[in-house]
């Protein structure tokens, strides 16, 4: 390894990123520039990098990116809504892992209202494919009760649609279909902080 020119044979030698040239076999080396976006999925596209069936990704969105991005969390293809790719792991983590409990608010349109005793189930917690889905609250926005706050400490795949099919298996109960379709947005405090502070729907870096 050389810093500036200079052969290192001893650990602890100090560096200043962005000013000190460094070389590893005689490559260059560097800090990779952190880049943040936000995106609203629109419906029919899929959070993942490849899909086997050709189907449109988020990353066909993005054009002229070098740096490697990846999903913070996932919106199933279904559904509608703001997330953020990022190449950095650290701010990926915070955000979605789930000891650091940070919640995740969706806005949920539904054909029919939640009853009392369905709320209260999504609050206790419901059993669904081996996992425990939680909804930390539920809010009706609507006197009808079918537009929702939902907030979420963990997201898992497709949480929101299984909790409720699972709490209130009606056959009139549909999610996605009978000309209202569901959609959510997820809505981490750090998603709000950098919309307000860049606006606009598209993909955007901050």
């Amino acid at each position: 390894m050389r810093v500036n020119g200079a052969v290192i044979r001893e650990q602890g030698v100090c560096v200043e990123p962005g000013v000190d040239s460094i070389e590893v076999d005689g490559a260059r080396v560097g800090l990779q520039r952190k880049r943040y976006f936000l995106l609203h999925k629109p419906r029919g596209v899929l959070c993942t990098a490849r899909d086997p069936r050709g189907r449109r990704t988020v990353f066909d969105l993005f054009q002229g990116i070098s740096e490697r991005l990846f999903t913070v969390g996932r919106l199933d293809r279904d559904s509608e809504g703001l997330i953020v790719l990022t190449n950095d792991g650290d701010m990926a983590l915070s955000l979605t892992h789930p000891r650091y409990e940070t919640p995740k608010v969706y806005h949920v349109l539904l054909n029919d209202p939640l009853d009392g005793a369905m709320v209260d189930r999504m609050l206790a917690g419901i059993e669904s494919e081996g996992d425990v889905l939680k909804a930390e609250s539920v809010k009706a926005l609507t006197p009808g009760g079918v537009e929702y706050r939902i907030v979420l400490k963990e997201g898992r795949k497709r949480e929101i649609r299984r909790m409720i099919a699972e709490a209130e298996p009606r056959d009139h109960f549909t999610l996605g279909v009978a000309g209202y379709p569901n959609r959510t947005m997820e809505q981490t405090k750090f998603v709000v902080d950098c919309c307000r502070e860049i606006g606009g729907s598209a993909a955007r870096g901050c």
